[in-house]
């Protein structure tokens, strides 16, 4: 390509990205595909990977995995970010044979540049894997990455290790330190599971029905299946509540 087409593709692809975010201009997310088409077409590395990640989640443009990932290993080469998600599409077979070893070699690649979204991903898969203790402290490395960076996913599962003793000590009181911040931001597996540690009893946390109930309650307002099955429970045994069939029956 000549100068002049380089440079016509990237200020393609600088247009497509003000109209994709509306800055400045309406946000068009259908005309900023075409333009990230047109970029990459040209050249643009950046503008592929953007259109890429428009064509895996949907937007502006039909959903079209098969269709993204040769974009993403393109882009793979240049951004943590592109090697994030051709790692989702190995793990889960989306768009290429799954393969979920390289899925942890992208994931592993992209944490190291600082991609938290890689570093959750790799801490979620070793941590369910579970084989062998030096495959969970390698989840909890990541995790803890991860978890520095806001991610809510990383901090519920940083929980779930100290209250199991996966990776590190076990410790219900740092258990419930994660599960806390992680309802705080919004996890509603989080909320749930401090409902359980109160009517159980955790580390310190002595058992208190009424309190169990309220994280419940907040899990379940938000669609949580197994919040509202517990308050049917608490409302036909009479758990930090009245008993009351006719409510159980409901929940």
């Amino acid at each position: 390509l000549s100068s002049a087409e380089l440079e016509c593709a990237a200020g393609m692809g600088v247009l497509g990205w003000l109209l994709h975010k509306g800055l400045g201009l309406t946000r068009d997310d259908a005309e900023a595909a075409r333009l990230f088409a047109i970029a990459a077409a040209g050249g643009s590395a950046l503008a592929g990977f953007a259109l890429g990640r428009m064509r895996y989640f949907g937007i502006g443009v039909a959903r079209d995995v098969a269709a993204t990932v040769p974009l993403l290993r393109r882009g793979a080469k240049y951004f943590p970010e592109a090697m994030e998600l051709l790692a989702r599409c190995h793990f889960h077979g989306r768009g290429v044979a799954e393969d979920r070893d390289a899925a942890r070699r992208l994931w592993r690649r992209a944490a190291k540049a600082g991609n938290l979204e890689a570093s959750y991903c790799l801490g979620m898969v070793l941590h369910v894997d579970g084989k062998g203790r030096g495959r969970a402290v390698e989840a909890v490395r990541h995790l803890e990455a991860a978890a520095a960076g806001g991610i809510p996913g990383a901090m519920f599962l940083l929980g779930q290790c100290a209250m199991f003793g996966s990776g590190m000590p076990r410790d219900p009181d740092v258990a419930l330190a994660w599960y806390r911040k992680s309802a705080a931001a919004g996890n509603l597996d989080a909320e749930f599971e401090l409902g359980e540690c109160h009517a159980l009893g955790a580390g310190a946390t002595p058992r208190h029905a009424a309190t169990a109930l309220k994280h419940w309650r907040a899990a379940a307002a938000r669609g949580h299946a197994r919040a509202l099955l517990k308050i049917g429970h608490a409302h036909r045994n009479g758990d930090g509540v009245a008993e009351n069939r006719s409510e159980a029956l409901r929940h």
